[in-house]
């Protein structure tokens, strides 16, 4: 597949069964929902419980697009049922734990940076580029992360095969991933900004019309063009 077969059969993808899309479209809108609560212990706990519900949601919907992703490098053309949470609940743990060691590494260095020169004015800049350049890093390495899991089953130990990412990100050539994968990312915030934009004439409507339909839109299609790049060698010949 060229890059302009992935990016049509991804939107339609994306599109093929908008009863999953509001579906996951209404667990961004119940993540995206805060408590507001503080002051007696009551409200403390319900603020627990709130925060509780919305990290469940969390782990489901990263194990859906596990799904999503894994199901795209086997071949299938159909959106995933939202069935068998145990196994969408196990895969969003995971994802989230590889998430978390990837990115608690260079928060770690920053801190300690900071610590270690007191927190001079210099060393904060220069920790502030440190910490950029190193989540940019992992921005264009973590796509490949996931492909390696996808590719088996979810292993923890995939994600931190760094012999196999790297080799993966030689197969769908470096410079390809950056640009496709940043370049669509940009041209979706984009036109999330514009379509929102646009909608806030109508507060309620636009809000909703954002998270049920935008949001869950962008992350299907992201995920999907994610999958077709690793399905062939000339995923990007014209």
């Amino acid at each position: 597949m060229n890059l302009k077969e992935i990016l049509v059969d991804s939107f339609w993808y994306s599109v093929s069964d908008w009863k999953k899309l509001i579906l996951l479209g209404i667990l961004l809108v119940l993540m995206d929902s805060e408590g507001g609560f503080s002051g007696s212990l009551t409200m403390n706990w319900l603020n627990a419980i709130i925060l509780l519900f919305i990290l469940v949601l969390g782990v489901l919907e990263a194990g859906y697009l596990f799904r999503v992703l894994e199901e795209s490098v086997e071949g299938s053309k159909k959106l995933p049922k939202l069935n068998r949470f145990r196994e969408m609940t196990v895969h969003g743990i995971k994802e989230l734990l590889i998430l978390t060691i990837y990115f608690a590494v260079p928060s770690f260095l920053f801190i300690m940076l900071l610590w270690s020169t007191e927190a001079s004015a210099d060393a904060t800049i220069i920790g502030f580029l440190i910490l950029i350049l190193l989540l940019g890093t992992i921005y264009i390495f973590f796509p490949a992360v996931m492909l390696n899991m996808a590719h088996n089953h979810g292993n923890i130990r995939s994600g931190l095969d760094f012999r196999a990412i790297i080799r993966k990100i030689k197969y769908l050539g470096f410079k390809d991933l950056v640009v496709v994968y940043t370049g669509i990312f940009l041209i979706l915030g984009i036109l999330k900004l514009v379509l929102t934009d646009n909608l806030s004439t109508l507060p309620l409507v636009g809000d909703l019309v954002s998270q049920l339909i935008i949001a869950p839109f962008i992350l299907l299609f992201t995920t999907r063009v994610l999958g077709l790049m690793d399905r062939g060698e000339d995923s990007f010949n014209h």
